[in-house]
């Protein structure tokens, strides 16, 4: 599969969450982030919850970074759109993302978006339970 920025895919409600929209934002080659160069691309993206999901306070998540090996791993995903643009907030998440990465401190999700974005949620709920 190629993947371009612009992309929207979608993936199925699951017991975990609910259906997802996913934007593709960015695309970097691993070694334009200082990793070998055989090692998988990185997709950004933003992940958003379906309407009626958001309705109940599922949340958006306006950057999370992808492996692309990983993305649609498990064939769930369906490509549905392409040439969208990426929702508010992605391009300041991508930026923050770049520079905490550049720094040595944070990573790449080596799992498809639904588990990222339950991965994710777990942080926070994570975070604001210990403030």
């Amino acid at each position: 599969m190629t993947y371009a920025v612009g992309q929207v895919w979608t993936f199925p409600e699951t017991e975990n969450h609910p259906q997802l929209i996913v934007t593709i934002g960015h695309i970097d080659a691993a070694a334009d982030l200082g990793a070998d160069p055989s090692n998988s691309a990185v997709l950004s993206v933003s992940i958003m919850p379906s309407e009626d999901a958001r309705k109940l306070d599922w949340p958006d998540v306006a950057h999370a970074p992808i492996a692309q090996s990983a993305f649609n791993a498990s064939g769930a995903g369906e490509l549905v759109m392409d040439e969208a643009s990426v929702p508010d907030g992605f391009e300041d998440g991508y930026r923050s993302w770049r520079a905490a990465l550049e720094a040595g401190e944070a990573g790449v999700f080596t799992t498809g978006p639904p588990d990222a974005y339950s991965a994710i949620l777990q942080i926070y709920a994570d975070r604001d339970g210990s403030q």
